[in-house]
């Protein structure tokens, strides 16, 4: 995560194979480009990044070091709550697992496929407050977390978005999913709340049955809407305002 290989990390490699043909500064660009840049193909997310750390908020340079010194245990917690499916590691997160693919040049790492049922949306029947960022995200580390029922908050809710509408059974749902513009079809039986496991930051904006909406910060470092009972579309935009007036 930071640029280097940490031998005494329990996730880490321990060695690098040599790779017959290649001059030692050869190989550890093919290293650096398997243990890094392979795993952010076109169209993937990534729910622990490396680039441009110090371009992200010093909440997420937090929860990095808060993974880094977590158990693996924490970790698997950590990466299944926000979504995860993909994980490359040098053992099966779950006993019995088998590999899906081997990186070459360090072959003690493997790709599996984690949790096959990950969601990064979901509407919840409610919003947990604690006291601050730090209570936050702790609890995406600590078994007692149920992200199903509910989103971590530190400030109060913002009253609930949207046309009311009748109750229907809690889902949500892909339209649209692009860089720059999210697009969910969410439905609530009651009063709720969107779980969206992307990244927050303040330049979003979000729109329900095509009115405004307050966008919260929700689960540390990600984002959330309050929803009315019924059927909504929620509009996610990216207007990075530094950008547009430089």
């Amino acid at each position: 995560l930071e640029g280097f290989v940490d031998v005494f990390d329990p996730d880490a490699p321990k060695y690098a194979a040599q790779i017959e043909g290649y001059n030692p500064l050869e190989q550890r660009h093919l290293l650096v480009v398997q243990l890094i840049f392979n795993t952010s193909g076109a169209r993937v997310r990534e729910s622990m990044s490396y680039d441009l750390p110090l371009l992200w908020p010093t909440e997420y340079a937090r929860l990095v070091g808060r993974f880094l010194a977590a158990p693996r245990e924490d970790r698997l917690r950590y990466l299944r709550r926000v979504g995860t499916r993909y994980v490359i590691l040098p053992g099966p997160p779950v006993p019995g697992l088998q590999p899906m693919a081997v990186l070459e040049t360090v072959e003690q790492m493997k790709l599996f496929d984690y949790y096959p049922a990950a969601k990064r949306v979901l509407v919840v029947p409610d919003a947990l407050l604690g006291q601050d960022f730090t209570w936050e995200m702790e609890g995406l580390f600590q078994p007692r977390f149920d992200e199903t029922k509910g989103v971590l908050v530190s400030t109060p809710p913002p009253p609930p978005a949207g046309v009311p509408g009748l109750p229907v059974s809690p889902s949500a749902t892909f339209l649209e999913d692009g860089l720059n513009r999210v697009v969910v079809r969410a439905t609530t039986p009651n009063d709720g709340f969107l779980s969206l496991w992307d990244s927050y930051n303040p330049d979003w904006h979000v729109d329900v049955d095509g009115h405004p909406a307050p966008l919260m910060r929700v689960n540390a470092v990600f984002r959330g809407v309050h929803l009315v009972t019924g059927d909504h579309i929620v509009t996610f935009t990216y207007h990075p305002a530094r950008l547009y007036l430089g």
